[in-house]
């Protein structure tokens, strides 16, 4: 469902088996050097390296919930945190900007976005973004354009119904 390159070559795959394998591409290794199950829901997951020995992965529980999960790769027996966020149905939509550790969560369907603080192997909410109309997909500007003289950590451009037009909304860090 997902891939994700780590800054020293690994690659992180999250598959429809409801595992997340780790390659290690950069010494040419074909077999996954771990190889983990995550998320138990039956819909898409996301994962993405935070750094080059953790990953964070989005994904659904076997009741239907969103939730979160930080996985150190050196000990992958259990998550370090796993955050239940919200009731959703669609598939999950994740953004993570490196620069400045937020991670913005929504999902098709849904008419909020979820905005977290990465720090120190955990999630803290820091808030969240409510619009009228349901998105119907959300496509998130590269970090290097965002607007950093006005503290801005987020933009986004979504496509909501019923009017089915593009919207651009802006956050800015609180000072």
């Amino acid at each position: 469902y997902s891939l994700s390159w780590s800054n020293n070559g690994r690659l992180a795959v999250a598959s429809r088996d409801k595992r997340l394998a780790i390659f290690d591409v950069d010494r040419g290794e074909k077999k996954p050097v771990v190889l983990m199950p995550c998320h138990q829901g039956s819909k898409p997951w996301r994962a993405v390296f935070v750094d080059d020995s953790t990953v964070v992965t989005v994904g659904f529980g076997l009741e239907g919930s969103k939730e979160v999960a930080i996985w150190d790769l050196t000990n992958s027996s259990s998550p370090l945190e796993r955050i239940r966020c919200n009731q959703s149905y669609g598939s999950v939509i994740m953004n993570y900007y490196r620069g400045n550790r937020f991670f913005f969560l929504s999902g098709r369907g849904d008419n909020g976005i979820q905005v977290y603080k990465y720090n120190n192997r955990s999630m803290n909410i820091v808030g969240q973004f409510q619009s009228p109309h349901p998105f119907r997909d959300i496509c998130w500007m590269p970090q290097e354009y965002l607007d950093s003289n006005s503290h801005e950590i987020g933009r986004c451009f979504r496509l909501f119904l019923p009017d089915t037009s593009v919207v651009l909304s802006t956050g800015s860090r609180r000072r």
